[in-house]
This record gives structure tokens, sequence and C-alpha cells, in this order.
């Protein structure tokens, strides 16, 4: 035993000098400390903060969406941007395309967040202009909390739409020089949008972290060539522009495309697409493919989630998180359905799908709707995403 003694006390008193000697190290602290666990915003889109696998939107990390025209992508970015904003942490939208107007976004997030006063914007006319303001955004908010004018864990996003849109002031004066529209002309400012991007990305990750920001950037989608595909593509035709590094250093790449319109049960047809409805429909159903990197294990396969968006026809213009929930909470056993009726807990929801969404949806059963939520939310590491033809 005293053998044994003797041995532990040696090592002990080795950690001991180890520690004290790693204490006077400038700058550097614990990993236990410094490494920290990926954090996360819980979001208003369920389904995807189950996909995601880390319990909302991530933060102090960079992601990319991409998809067809007009297939959700700025709805899924300003669904983010509602989420951080009902939690009254910080929202910046760089409106490079000069299309989200101010009644449309209202529409989808609600007028009253459109107005919180951590919502800011701006229509940048240069790549200098939006690279400035990330960085404003980032290090005000990472001051105010080291000053204690804010709150530690006070978070914010920044969304921009779109990173295709941004072009660096030197490049104006060559465009405008160049009339006659040359080919070799856009090869260059390719390349140069490309390699600025790439040392942006060396700036922009560690003033995320330092002010404790996701940011979301939606990139332009291009069809590939077959034996130009590459392994960072999420979609076998298509490649993301924008530059290897914006897809190097992104933490999960985000596909939006239209699933299917919303139809009335009662009206729905065979088929898929227009084929299934008749004209009247209740708002579209978007698929998200997911392609994460830097969200925990790295991952080969690809995950599939969904989100609704509401015309107003059925439920109050905007999202359609209600229609979401029930999904999940069907998939996971939250709620039953007997017949045609859903019931959670021994409550009756409503009779078909249709009706269900509406009375979760309807502001006087927010509280049934948020009991709900919790007991999804609370089997997420129960229940893995959906993958390839599961999704479908």
């Amino acid at each position: 035993m005293g053998r044994v003694k003797k041995v532990r006390d040696e090592a002990r008193a080795r950690l001991d000098a180890i520690g004290k000697v790693a204490s006077s190290f400038v700058g550097l602290r614990p990993a236990v400390d410094a490494l920290t666990n990926v954090r996360a915003v819980p979001s208003c889109l369920v389904q995807l903060d189950h996909a995601l696998g880390v319990g909302g939107y991530p933060i102090e990390r960079f992601t990319v969406v991409h998809g067809p025209s007009g297939h959700g992508k700025t709805s899924l970015a300003l669904g983010m941007i509602k989420s951080f904003l009902k939690l009254d942490h910080f929202a910046a939208l760089i409106d490079a395309e000069r299309t989200n107007a101010g009644e449309w976004v209202g529409d989808m997030i609600g007028h009253d967040l459109l107005r919180h006063p951590g919502f800011v914007a701006r229509r940048p006319e240069t790549f200098e202009e939006t690279v400035a303001d990330v960085r404003n955004f980032c290090l005000t908010i990472a001051e105010a909390k080291d000053k204690g004018t804010l709150p530690l864990d006070t978070s914010g996003i920044i969304v921009v739409d779109s990173l295709k849109k941004l072009v660096p002031k030197a490049l104006w004066a060559e465009i405008e020089k160049d009339t006659k529209g040359s080919t070799d002309l856009m090869k260059m400012i390719g390349r140069i949008k490309a390699a600025m991007n790439s040392v942006w990305l060396d700036e922009l990750i560690p003033i995320l972290e330092k002010g404790g920001v996701g940011m979301l950037v939606i990139a332009r989608e291009m069809e590939q060539a077959q034996e130009k595909r590459g392994k960072f593509l999420i979609g076998e035709n298509y490649k993301v522009g924008g530059g290897q590094a914006v897809n190097f250093d992104s933490s999960a790449t985000m596909r939006c495309e239209r699933a299917a319109y919303v139809v009335p049960a009662k009206e729905k047809k065979e088929g898929e697409g227009e084929a299934a409805y008749d004209g009247r429909y209740y708002g579209e159903r978007i698929r998200v493919t997911i392609k994460k990197t830097k969200l925990a294990w790295r991952e080969e396969k690809t995950v599939r989630c969904y989100f609704h968006t509401s015309n107003g026809q059925w439920v109050p213009k905007g999202y359609d998180h209600a229609r979401d929930l029930i999904e999940l909470a069907d998939r996971f056993g939250v709620i039953e359905k007997k017949g045609a009726w859903f019931s959670f807990d021994g409550t009756k929801l409503g009779q078909g799908l249709d009706n269900t969404v509406k009375l979760l949806a309807h502001a006087e059963h927010g509280g049934l709707f948020a009991e709900i939520d919790r007991e999804v939310r609370s089997r997420f590491s129960k229940h893995a995403p959906l993958e390839g033809e599961e999704a479908a």
C-alpha cells in the first residue's frame, strides 16, 4: 500500500506542477473552458431544430442556404430572424437583393417584430459596406456584453440576401468600362469575389464567436455538369456559388425547394404539385435538405425536414408553425389519432389535420401549442432526423 500511495503522490505532484505552469500561459485557457460546445437559439421552425441536431439555430457559426429561385430560401432566413427577435435577441438583414419589402417581411415575421428595436437592416451598395456592417454588429454586441450593458446570453443573427449581389467597389469601375460585356471580365469578377469571400471568412468566424452571433447567407445555386460535381454539393446537379471557402467554412449547408402546395383535404386530388389542386391552396410545404459538417460528429449523410408557409386562407399569413408541429408530434407519438380525430394527453384537438392546425394556430390556444412544443422538443434525442427516401 505504501508503494501505491507513493506513486499516486508523485502523479499528483506532477499534475500540480503542470497546472501551475499552464496557468501562466498568456492568452491560453484550460481546454474545458475554451473549447465550448455548440450553442444554439431555439427557432420557430421546430422540424429544422430537430434536423440540425443542436436544438436550434447554431450561433457563433456560419451557415449557407441555397436552392431554386422562389422555393423558400428567404422564408427560411426570415424564420430565423423571427425566432431571434421573439426571444429579444438582435437581428440584422443585409438586403443586397433589394427585394425584401417591409410589408412582406412584416407578414412573415409579424408586424410587431418588424418594429422590434433589435431588428436592423441595410441595402448595401458594395461588398465593403457589408463587411463593415457585419463587423460592427458583432463587435458592438460583444462590447456591450463586456461592459454589462447586455446580458451575457444575448445573441444575434445576421442574414445576407444574397452573397451573389455583393460586389467589391473596385470592380464597379471595371464593369462600367466593359461596354461589351466580355466573358473574360465575368470570369475575373467571379474569381475575385470568391477570393474576397475567402479572406472575409477568415475574419468573420472569430468575430461571430466574439459576439455570440449566428450568420446565415443565401448563396446562388448553379447547375453543375456531371464531370465537375464535387464532394461539397448537396444536390447532385448543383454547385453553390461564392467560392469553395463558403462551403468549407459553413457549419451547415441547407437546400430549400418547394415540395408541395398545402391543399384543403377535401379538395386534394391525385398527383403532385399543381396537379394536386385546382387553384385553391393554403400555403407551401418547403423541404430543407441539410448537410452538416461542424455541428457534432461529421455526417456523410444528408438529413431532411419541412416547414410550411401560409397565404392567410386558413391560418394567419406567414408561417404555418402548427402544421410543422403536428407532423413531428405525430411521428414522435406525442399526439394520438383515432379515426379523423387528433388528441393530446386526453384532450381532443380537432377533427382532421386542417381543423387541428387551425385550432393550434389560433391565439387563444397558445398555451396548448406551447405544451405540445415542449413535449416534442423533449424527445428530439430519441428520434433520428429523416434521411433519404424517408423524407420524400
